[in-house]
């Protein structure tokens, strides 16, 4: 009878540390897992609406391309934004220009990198 009750006890604390797991619909994402990246770098090349960067620095999703260069793809709502000495201001795809220092924030998906933000003169802490 003493082991009855023992197995019941074990059983009740393994579904009352399960429940709330199961609760919440499973268990919680992967932390670091994202789709979003970040980089430094200095344009290498433009060509129609995809602009090459040499990666100089990045987040863990770009840093092993560090003194590679990537191809990054731009739609109609990548923002460009120069970094002045007394702000920063908005251009345009136009106004970019090879060996420009760049920060970069955007998006992988299909295995394709798309720019949602290029900024022009940031503080780059990863450049030389």
């Amino acid at each position: 009878m003493k082991k009855v009750w023992v197995a019941l006890l074990v059983s009740v604390v393994l579904v009352a540390t399960a429940m709330p797991a199961l609760a919440v619909g499973g268990p919680p994402p992967v932390r670091g897992k994202s789709d979003s990246f970040t980089l430094a770098g200095v344009i290498t090349a433009i060509n129609g609406t995809a602009v090459t960067v040499q990666v100089t620095g990045g987040n863990p999703i770009v840093r092993e391309y560090v003194g590679q260069t990537l191809a990054l793809q731009t739609t109609s709502s990548t923002r460009y934004l120069l970094k002045t000495d007394t702000g920063t201001v908005p251009i345009t795809f136009a106004d970019l220009a090879i060996w420009q220092k760049v920060s970069v924030s955007g998006t992988v998906a299909n295995n394709a990198l798309t720019a949602t933000r290029i900024t022009v003169g940031a503080d780059l802490i990863h450049l030389p």
